[in-house]
């Protein structure tokens, strides 16, 4: 059954998520947004990204961009969240950066992927569904040991207070954390540390 266009459902369904969403992807390509009221009502919102300009390049110039572009290679990352809108917006980011994606909602999830797959990165939500990130991680080093298996790093993905997550960060064996919302360059820096070995 729909909502009748005069419910409190209706009116209140999905408001302010498409401000969370811009705030997102512009946080992540390194601007922000911005709100004020309006005189009479309404707002106005003001979007700001940090992009380059892009001008006609020679067929040199360009040859050059796409050695300098080779440097990084393309990995391959499991991804753990379970909020599907951040799942849209972080596959949209890692795969800006040229990297391909699996993404799975929880920990138990992760686990199994992470078995049947071979992987250069794990990025992992911290409070999921049936096992967080943790405990999941834990059980990939456990595995890794048991397994005699070379060390995949895993990066945790948080938007708690960073002092409280990097407390259990190096016990249970996460490589680094990245909060949310997710910094673009952060994260290209992230993965190209992480993953400069494999």
């Amino acid at each position: 059954a729909g909502f009748s266009d005069d419910s409190a459902a209706r009116r209140q369904a999905g408001a302010g998520l498409g401000l969370v969403i811009t705030r997102y992807i512009a946080e992540g390509l390194g601007g922000g947004v911005e709100g004020r009221a309006r005189a009479g009502g309404g707002a106005e919102f003001v979007l700001t990204v940090h992009a380059p300009l892009q001008r006609a390049k020679d067929a040199d110039a360009q040859a050059s961009d796409a050695a300098a572009s080779g440097k990084r290679t393309a990995r391959r990352i499991l991804i753990a969240e379970d909020n599907k809108t951040n799942q849209r917006l972080i596959r949209i980011l890692v795969e800006r950066l040229g990297h391909e994606v699996v993404i799975v909602g929880n920990g138990q999830q992760a686990l199994d992927a992470f078995a049947s797959g071979e992987f250069d990165i794990v990025l992992m939500d911290i409070h999921m569904p049936v096992l967080d990130g943790f405990s999941a991680t834990e059980t990939i080093r456990a595995r890794e040991r048991e397994g005699d298996a070379r060390r995949t790093p895993v990066v945790a993905l948080t938007a708690d207070a960073r002092d409280l997550i990097d407390a259990r960060a190096e016990a249970v064996g996460l490589d680094a954390v990245l909060e949310k919302p997710i910094d673009i360059a952060k994260l290209d820096e992230t993965i190209a540390r992480l993953t400069q070995e494999r």
